[in-house]
């Protein structure tokens, strides 16, 4: 179902509020924004990164909510790279709040749980290839920075 495309994924983050995203393959949308480039990442190499090229990732960003200099948003990944949405928000010029990875390494230990991502899979959807039914899971659980 992943791999068909059939698994429709939402995902929720804090970053700052964008102001102006004007940059190459940034395309606005009726509500937010769509970002496409090509992302590669190489093994044991712990950040993805953007090259130049066909885009192979596509994520539909929007803006749901303010609170000061921050936004709380919405983004669908249409496709499913590694770091894909990390990336995304870096090219729109907003990096993911408490991101261990973009746009630098941190020197964090593993179990330190301090400043968690805030990143979180919200919904996930399909239709039920068995029953044919709709199919929808939404997380309870609230962004730490975004309360």
């Amino acid at each position: 179902m992943f791999e068909r495309r059939e698994v429709v994924k939402k995902y929720r983050l804090v970053a700052p509020v964008v102001h102006d995203p004007a940059r190459e393959g940034i395309g606005a949308t009726k509500n937010g924004w769509q970002v496409r480039s090509r992302i590669i990442k190489e093994r044991g190499i712990l950040q993805a990164r953007e090259v130049p090229g066909v885009p192979n990732a596509v994520t539909d960003i929007v803006l749901i909510g303010k609170c000061g200099g921050l936004g709380l948003y919405e983004a669908s990944p249409r496709t499913g790279r590694t770091h894909q949405i990390r990336l995304h928000m870096q090219r729109l010029g907003a990096p993911i709040v408490n991101d261990p990875f973009y746009p630098t390494v941190l020197d964090t230990p593993v179990d330190d749980f301090t400043y968690p991502l805030q990143l979180q899979a919200w919904r996930m959807g399909f239709t039920d290839p068995f029953s044919g039914e709709p199919r929808a899971f939404t997380s309870r659980l609230r962004l730490a920075a975004w309360q």
